[in-house]
């Protein structure tokens, strides 16, 4: 007699299989992205669809950042951007 819940045929838990690496497809990715704009980064859902999508990005780094969960690749100093001189 099979266990209340247990699916047959299917092994492990009976969950899907994930796609591999993780990676998410098109409407899948898209409907994450807006997620994000709009629960965190606060964003309305028109301009979520009109921004280009390297400032998306940009911004949603920046986030990470503040949040600490990611690094930023290269910090730079304000003397090193602008030349003395100017």
């Amino acid at each position: 007699m099979p266990r209340q819940g247990h699916q047959e045929g299917r092994p492990g838990r009976g969950r899907p299989k994930k796609v591999a690496g993780g990676r998410a497809g098109g409407d899948e990715l898209y409907a994450r992205l807006l997620y994000f704009s709009l629960k965190h980064l606060h964003l309305t859902e028109r301009a979520f669809w009109l921004m280009p999508f390297g400032l998306l990005m940009d911004l949603w780094e920046c986030h990470r950042q503040e949040l600490g969960i990611s690094r930023p690749r290269r910090e730079a100093n304000i003397d090193d951007v602008i030349p003395e001189g100017i």
